[in-house]
Parts: C-alpha cells; structure tokens; sequence
C-alpha cells in the first residue's frame, strides 16, 4: 500500500515537470522570436532628428514633362536639404503661358558669375593655395583652434610662433572664398577667411600645412 502511494506521488511530480517544462520551451521560443516581447511589434518610423546624409552629386539639369492639358504655369515648389540635414520649401511663383510639347529644365547655369582665374596668394609668411572648394595653407606654424563665425559667415584659424605684428587683407573673389585676413594677436597669427555662404568645413593637418574642405 505504502509503495503504490509513493509510486502516485512521484507521478504526480513527473507529470508537473513535464507542464512546467513544456512552459518554459514555449516561452523562450517567444523571447527567441523577439528582443524584447513586452514592446509592440511596429516598424519605427525615421525619427525627425535623424541625420540624412549629404550627397555629393552635382545637380546638371532635369526635364519635365507636362501633360497635354497643361495650358499654364502657377508656381514651382522645390524641397531641398540644408547643411545641417533637415529640409525646407522654397515656393517661386510663375504664372506664365506655356507650350506642353516641350519640357520644363531645371538647371544650374554660372550666369554672370566671375572669379578670379588666379589660385595662389601669399599674406605674410602663409601661402594659400586655392582649388574648387578647397583650400590648401602652407605653414610649418602649428594650428592652435579654429572654429566658424557667423554674418557674414567666416573661418578662423588661429597659429602659434608670432614673429612680427601683422594686419594684412586680400580680396581673392574665388568661388566659396570672398578674401583673407591676417591679424597678429598677443602671441600668435589669426587667419579669416571670409566665404561667400554658408558652409560646414573639416580641417586636416599635412606635412607642410593644412587641408580645408568646405562642405
């Protein structure tokens, strides 16, 4: 008697860590399936803040093409990308006739755009070396800080090892470069470079100077 009783108690037992173990089998194929089960499963969006990456590509020209019912023009509405990766809306207003056999273009055109075809300058003991947006600054003078200025928007590099008191200024009327200045402060030279918009740049050291890219 004694031992069909203990017999049913431990197949009471076994019968309760089978359950207990199929349980556990099937909850950790829920975690296995998810990262975190308790979160809903919806696809998240691209935040508002999320940086978009800038492309480099240069914009040529692009047709459109209307159809044949377009008899009139209203008003352009064009999306772009800032510096800073979020978007504006800038909207020209036309109101123009136009003729739906032939596209619309948008393009890009340096229209009465003059620079100067020169690319190197010198100011002081600094040359400057100059090549689409880029900017090359031949000195063995190390760079002490350099940070951007806004209104009108500027660079301002500052170098060690003054020598002399110096306040020099130079015109160049380059593209994305409007002119230079060299200025003596203290204990070392200040360079600033005056742009023609508004940029975001790096700066990389080299052998005989410095590497500006503006971006």
């Amino acid at each position: 008697m004694k031992v069909s009783q203990t017999f049913n108690v431990y197949l009471n037992y076994l019968k309760v860590g089978v359950v207990f173990f199929a349980f556990l089998s099937f909850f950790a194929s829920l975690l296995h399936a998810r990262t975190n089960p308790f979160e809903p499963e919806i696809t998240p969006k691209e935040g508002i803040h999320s940086h978009k990456e800038l492309k480099n590509e240069i914009l040529k020209n692009i047709d459109v093409e209307l159809p044949s019912t377009a008899r009139i023009v209203k008003k352009v509405s064009i999306t772009y990308q800032n510096i800073d990766g979020t978007e504006s809306v800038k909207e020209i207003e036309i109101e123009k006739s136009i003729d739906w056999h032939y596209p619309l273009r948008l393009s890009q055109n340096a229209i009465g755009a003059q620079y100067t075809s020169e690319n190197r300058f010198s100011l002081g003991a600094f040359e400057f070396n100059f090549n689409e947006n880029s900017l090359f600054i031949a000195t063995k003078r190390k760079n002490l800080r350099h940070f951007l200025l806004p209104t009108p928007s500027r660079i301002v590099l500052d170098f060690d090892d003054l020598d002399k008191a110096l306040n020099e200024n130079l015109a160049v009327d380059k593209k994305y470069f409007k002119s230079i200045a060299l200025t003596s402060h203290d204990d070392f030279y200040r360079i600033t470079l005056e742009l023609d918009g508004q940029y975001d740049y790096d700066l990389q050291a080299q052998n005989d100077g410095y590497l500006l890219r503006l971006k």
